[in-house]
């Protein structure tokens, strides 16, 4: 008797850290309009003209959460991504049957899922990083408008125009879907070479190896 009466004492604080855990955060938390169609315009930030034929991507985040009694950890993933070109108007759609991923809505104690989306542009010559919006506002829920993204011409130098693709990459490259970008990464393949990322070109070799790397994931 008096070593199951010690067993159920011990067992009282792990029953009391599982409700603990499971009353935290558990649940899954998609973002509005997730999975719904979305278009918008991509305009030259100077001229505020229309620019066509500008590739964008949309991803799809996953991201888990664990309760900090069992851990805290965090595991983030790509879960889905698609890639698009603006028209002779610079207007893009992401369309709906292209974002109809599986959504993981199974409650786990002490955990929260999360779903997010963002969205690059890219286009050579143009600043592919800080000047694209990486999550446009909704300018309108009922025709899942975006705002505007500018783009700027790019005049930095070759070791800054690398860094930039390198960047570019990182957001265009998700796992699965990592050998798929087809034109994009010939694009960014033919900009780095522009930009000095060439056999012998050694004043950009810094720059040369860390686009190689960052788009090692890519065909």
């Amino acid at each position: 008797m008096t070593y199951r009466y010690t067993r159920a004492l011990w067992c009282v604080p792990l029953v009391a850290i599982a409700a603990a855990a499971a009353a935290w955060f558990g649940g899954t938390d998609v973002e509005t309009g997730l999975q719904s169609a979305k278009t918008g315009v991509v305009l030259d930030a100077q001229s505020g003209k229309p620019l066509p034929g500008i590739y964008v991507g949309a991803r799809f985040l996953q991201q888990t959460t664990q309760a900090p009694l069992l851990g805290g950890r965090q595991q983030g993933q790509c879960v889905y991504r698609v890639i698009v070109q603006t028209d002779a108007q610079g207007r893009y759609t992401i369309p709906a049957t292209a974002t109809q991923f599986t959504i993981a809505r199974d409650f786990v104690p002490g955990e929260h899922t999360s779903y997010r989306w963002d969205l690059h542009a890219y286009a050579a010559g143009y600043q592919a990083g800080a000047a694209t919006a990486a999550h446009p506002r909704m300018l309108d829920d009922a025709t899942a408008t975006l705002e505007p993204v500018l783009m700027s011409a790019e005049h930095g130098s070759a070791a800054q125009r690398l860094a930039t693709l390198a960047d570019t990459v990182a957001h265009f490259t998700c796992h699965p879907f990592a050998h798929d970008a087809g034109p994009v990464d010939a694009s960014l393949a033919a900009e780095a070479a522009a930009a000095a990322c060439l056999p012998g070109a050694e004043s950009a070799a810094p720059s040369c190896a860390m686009f190689r790397q960052a788009s090692s994931g890519m065909p």
